[in-house]
């Protein structure tokens, strides 16, 4: 499943990240769940130093963990035609290019509502997008 993770340029990966991560999110959703990954890219450390290190590390997203990337493959090659995807992609492209301003105030983690991982029960949240709830973690 990796394999078809990388051989996507940094653009398309986001795109489909996003729609992995944020595809039932409202707009505002999807675009925190990117920022994460920009925030992340920005400052590199163990997570990578480049957008697709960072996506592509290992438990840290789970749209691309094998039972879940299963269902962005199916997807990916109707990208043209799902809506969803397309705001995906303007979103990736918005804040690849900087052209959409970070509205998780520098978050470089997030987690659904829906769960408590264990690092989050040490952390205040940055801001809680619809049903993500995102953090500032050093």
């Amino acid at each position: 499943m990796k394999d078809f993770f990388r051989q996507l340029d940094g653009l398309s990966l986001l795109q489909c990240l996003i729609y992995g991560e944020a595809r039932g999110e409202p707009i505002e959703g999807k675009i925190g769940v990117a920022w994460v990954v920009r925030n992340r890219a920005l400052n590199p450390c163990w997570w990578g130093r480049s957008w697709k290190q960072v996506m592509l590390k290992k438990h840290q997203f789970s749209c691309f963990d094998d039972i879940n990337a299963e269902r962005i493959i199916k997807a990916f090659p109707n990208w043209c035609d799902n809506p969803v995807f397309k705001e995906c992609r303007w979103v990736a492209s918005g804040v690849m290019n900087n052209d959409i301003q970070d509205n998780t105030f520098g978050a470089n983690h997030y987690h659904a509502g829906y769960v408590t991982p264990s690092w989050s029960r040490i952390a205040e949240p940055t801001v809680t997008i619809n049903n993500h709830i995102f953090y500032l973690l050093n």
